[in-house]
């Protein structure tokens, strides 16, 4: 079959590349000795045609081998020691070193095409074409050469079957292998095609075609994953600012609704810098381009009989009837795919070549088609042996099938299988297709014949059943391995048949199989929260809800409500996880026991972790982490030590949060489960990597550094093994740091730029850091008139700090203990009336929220308040103290300038460890002014500028409010906002503050003082 393009199911290298950016100083395997147990044979090896199998690293004597695959491709593959000379050794999990695995990593992502080295990659969603592609070199030269003209839209045009889709393709793939590899490499095809930075191709499987189909493709590929949520008018005119932003190559193939002026318009607004190629079976645009794809003469059409029956052993056959050859090419109308349609099926057809023109040239369709499947369709029926059965599974099935898979589900034996998809493969009525990394043999419907099937069963009771067999099988098979996290196979099976578990989830739920459909959401969940896939994770929810309210299961409905607000928490959607919380809660039983109460109390612990509440979040996970040992759920146990030892890390508390960070190590050790590790290991990473820049030390500091740096290179390679992409960006986003860190800028910008891909593609908040990290490197020449964060905290010698939620998290810590000192004098206060007066000077604050009747009774309290505060730990804003630390052994003058009051600030410094690390504190109990008059820093410039001697241009503001925005503009000096406080990007954009001087938290600050030592 000709027209096979579609997503790219493929793992290219490039991609890999892209991702990792390593550094060449690790590019030295080429075939050399690099130890003791480690040896690469490279032959020629391509760089682009690696493909990357289950380097599974689980049993004695593990080895990495390479070998070269039956398509001529280059595998790896585990293997036992000994095996072939070809192997590169590897430890156990338990043992793993970094060194062993960085290099099997590097090796792959720096193999590069003889003669040349690999470019820029082109992002794109174009399918590998077939190698027996029909020659078509003139119409080939043609389209290139209209890719390289000033029109804008390209129109191939022909009759259907004719190969236009194949030939695009074609070309579409030629144009990612130029870029890939450019024109040193020797290919003299290459060297004069046109360029684009992005390819994205579009066919009638978009959603039959409609705008909106087309724009959610076109978002995926550019990798803009906030455009889909967008209204369709609005989502057009991003799109479409998208593609004019850079090159891009569109291809929107078998387009015939010449009606559609929706589409037109949205093509007509592509601007000149891209180009769009359009496949149809008439010409697009007389203003357009165009391009025939005609008929193929009768020398062409010959050779493709000859190749077509040679392949399916029946050349005598043909041969024989040659006298008719040229008589039932000219039936076919020299179509392609005509041809091999009807040679296909004369294999086991009894009327020859004569009685297949006859059918040909019976039909009333131009096309040829329909008359071709009608009598294919016919013949499937007569024939008893389940071949209906198997193409119409097949039709219902959106992705490929494996033969595995359709025998279970057909309760078929797999000889009957293996020869009924010979026969049916061999009248070309389906395909088989190699996909994956283990090159698994599947199979599917060519699109034309798949819309046939689908006409003629459509509604019939067979297809009833059917569906429910496949219902049965999919949710069998989901449960079966559900628990991918212990096996790279299970991950690997979930990865090809996830598409289809999905179709046959939304299935059960249409038909209201209410326990199936929340089966096919709890079996699921895990692996579609580990791959990122937010939309359909929140899809098979929503239906779980329903079923489980029609179920009349409360319970079940408080644990699908839980899920969806971590999924809207993970995409910084706070507000929205806020409200699935208290539909969770309205749900939740008043009798459920802690299992049930366990993804509630989950959601309640992440939404106090986002918004700093680190002690609340404590608690939660503390409850969630009991239930999971109590019901023995190991993997949610890990999962959940390694949330606890994040919150311990960002309140400093480095020795506490290892020890749970080492006891979810050794639980997933123990489940040899290499997802729950590589997560671990990337979390661990980043507690040693705050607790380097902490370190008072440098030995130990430098220690801490290292160690995370090899952590993060273990969670990288193990993330990529298992295909785990959020944990693969956090890990690259870490090593970025670390080349900050060692002022390897050129390395720190290819990690940084990787994740954040990763980051958009997800669609999470963590884009924010990666984009920080690239803004940052775009200039770091110490200008004093450059505003980027690098410029800053180079020039920087003074910092002047704001207190509350800066430095430490008062909200969370202060405002539990002022409700509960005015609870004892018997007054009232909430949130809403504590955040109305905050900020302002602490007595004018709480005359404010309590009426009281004298000053002894504001005295008391206080000394009450000041109590209760003594007994509250403070707990500090993330990245707080180790920025501090950094700063104090940098030598950096520091001071704090807050509305307080000055005993409960000192009070919270002493209690953090920081007490002695500020030249000076101005609070409200020394000054007569408050923020946001500028003059409230008339003191402290006073103390910096003429007694320490440090211009204006080297202080710093850093604060969470835009009052402290407005003082550092009234002084004239630079300010940094940080996003700990109540106030968002957008509050402090609106008034004026550069928005490569916003963080999201003070730990973005310690690497840029690092990388100006």
């Amino acid at each position: 079959m000709e027209k096979d393009p579609g997503t790219n199911s493929e793992r290219e290298l490039p991609a890999t590349h892209s991702r990792a950016g390593d550094s060449a100083q690790h590019s030295e395997i080429d075939g050399r000795d690099t130890g003791s147990n480690a040896g690469v044979d490279l032959d020629n090896v391509r760089g682009g045609d690696l493909r990357i199998r289950d380097i599974g690293l689980s049993g004695p004597g593990t080895a990495i081998r390479v070998t070269k695959s039956e398509f001529g491709d280059m595998d790896i593959s585990a293997v036992r020691a000994g095996v072939t000379p070809k192997t590169i050794s590897s430890p156990t999990l338990s043992n793993v070193r970094a060194k062993d695995i960085t290099i099997i990593g590097q090796w792959l992502s720096s193999a590069a095409a003889p003669g040349g080295e690999e470019t820029a990659v082109v992002r794109h969603n174009v399918t590998r074409p077939p190698n027996d592609l029909i020659d078509r070199q003139d119409e080939r030269r043609r389209i290139i050469e209209a890719l390289k003209s000033d029109y804008s839209v390209i129109s191939v045009h022909g009759m259907g079957g004719m190969g236009k889709s194949a030939l695009v393709n074609s070309i579409a793939w030629q144009l990612v292998e130029s870029h890939r590899y450019g024109p040193a490499d020797g290919n003299a095809e290459h060297n004069d095609m046109p360029e684009f930075d992005v390819i994205i191709w579009c066919d009638q499987s978009t959603s039959r075609m409609s705008l909106e189909g087309l724009l959610d493709t076109i978002s995926l590929v550019l990798e803009d994953t906030h455009a889909p949520t967008l209204p369709k008018l609005r989502k057009s005119e991003q799109v479409v600012r998208n593609l004019n932003r850079e090159r891009c190559l569109l291809i929107i193939d078998d387009f015939d609704d010449s009606g559609d002026m929706e589409l037109r318009s949205f093509i007509a607004r592509i601007g000149p810098r891209s180009k769009v190629v359009v496949t149809s079976r008439t010409v697009y645009d007389k203003d357009s381009l165009f391009v025939e794809v005609s008929a193929l003469d009768e020398h062409s059409s010959s050779e493709l009989v000859e190749k077509e029956s040679s392949r399916l052993g029946i050349a005598e056959r043909v041969n024989n009837e040659n006298r008719v050859l040229a008589e039932f090419i000219q039936a076919t109308g020299g179509n392609p795919l005509a041809i091999r349609l009807t040679i296909g099926q004369l294999r086991y057809s009894s009327g020859g070549l004569k009685r297949v023109i006859e059918r040909l040239r019976a039909g009333d369709d131009p096309d040829l088609f329909a008359p071709i499947f009608e009598h294919a369709w016919e013949e499937i029926l007569a024939d008893k042996r389940g071949y209906d059965l198997i193409v119409a599974a097949l039709e219902r099935h959106p992705s490929t099938v494996s033969t595995d898979s359709l025998a279970a589900c057909l309760h078929m034996t797999e000889y009957q299988l293996r020869k009924a998809v010979e026969r049916l493969v061999d009248s070309s009525l389906i395909e088989s297709v190699h996909v994956g990394e283990m090159y698994s043999r599947r199979l599917r419907l060519h699109p034309l014949m798949r819309a046939y099937v689908a006409q003629r069963t459509h509604g019939s009771s067979a297809t009833a059943e059917l569906d429910d067999a496949l219902i049965d099988f999919y949710l069998g098979f989901a449960t079966a391995n559900s628990e991918f996290y212990k096996s790279a196979e299970h991950s690997s099976i979930l990865d090809l048949d996830y598409r289809n578990i999905l179709h046959f989830a939304s299935l059960a739920a249409t038909k209201r199989r209410s326990s199936d459909a929340v089966g096919f959401a709890n079996a699921m969940s895990g692996f579609l929260w580990s791959r990122g896939y937010w939309l359909d994770l929140l899809h098979l929810c929503e239906n779980a809800v329903r079923a489980a309210e029609e179920m009349r299961n409360p319970a079940e409905q408080a644990r699908q409500y839980a899920i969806m607000g971590r999924v809207r928490l993970r995409r910084g959607h706070v507000s929205e996880a806020r409200r699935m919380l208290e539909l969770s809660d309205i749900y939740l039983p008043g009798d459920a026991d802690d299992d049930d109460r366990r993804e509630t109390n989950r959601l309640r612990g992440d939404i106090a972790f986002e918004i700093g509440d680190l002690g609340t979040a404590r608690e939660y996970f503390e409850k969630v982490l009991d239930a999971a040992v109590s019901v023995g759920d190991d993997w949610d146990r890990a999962l959940t030590l390694v949330e606890l030892g994040t919150c311990l890390y960002q309140s400093g508390e480095f020795d506490d949060a290892e020890e749970r960070f080492r006891e979810a190590e050794r639980k997933n050790e123990e489940m040899n489960a290499k997802e729950g590790l590589a997560v671990t290991l990337s979390h661990l990473a980043d507690a040693l990597y705050e607790r380097s820049a902490a370190e008072a030390e440098q030995e130990k500091a430098s220690s801490s550094a290292e160690q995370a740096r090899e952590y993060w290179l273990l969670g990288l390679n193990l993330a990529r093994l298992v295909g785990s992409p959020m944990v693969e960006a956090q890990c690259l986003l870490g090593l970025s740091k670390m080349f900050v860190m060692d002022s390897n800028y050129r390395d720190a910008g290819i990690y940084a730029e990787s994740a954040l891909r990763i980051f958009t593609r997800l669609g999470v908040k963590e884009e924010i850091e990666a984009k920080l990290i690239i803004d940052n490197l775009a200039d770091l020449r110490p200008d004093p008139e450059l505003q980027t964060i690098s410029a800053v905290m180079r020039r920087c010698r003074a910092i002047i700090l704001d207190f509350d939620d800066t430095v430490a998290a008062t909200t969370h810590t202060r405002w539990p203990v002022m409700r509960q000192a005015a609870a004892d004098f018997g007054r009232a206060v909430d949130d809403d009336s504590i955040r109305r007066e905050w900020g302002r000077p602490f007595d004018e604050m709480m005359s404010a929220l309590i009426d009281f009747r004298d000053e002894e009774e504001r005295a008391d309290f206080i000394s009450r308040y000041a109590r209760l505060m003594q007994d509250a730990k403070p707990a500090p804003a993330r990245g707080a103290v180790s920025l501090i630390a950094r700063l104090r052994f940098e030598g950096c003058s520091q001071i704090i300038v807050s509305s307080g009051k000055q005993s409960l600030i000192e009070q919270d410094l002493r209690q953090l460890g920081i007490a002695d690390f500020f030249d000076e504190i101005y609070s409200a109990d020394n000054t007569t002014v408050h923020k946001p008059d500028p003059e409230v820093l008339r003191d402290a410039l006073k103390y910096l500028v003429f007694d320490k001697k440090i211009p204006k241009s080297e202080i710093v503001y850093i604060g969470d409010s835009y009052r402290d925005l407005r003082v550092a503009q009234g002084n004239g000096i630079c300010f940094i906002a940080v996003l700990s406080g109540s106030e968002t990007a957008d509050d402090f954009l609106s008034r004026g503050q550069p928005e490569a001087l916003i963080v999201p938290h003070l730990s973005m600050l310690s690497m840029w003082i690092r990388s100006a030592e």
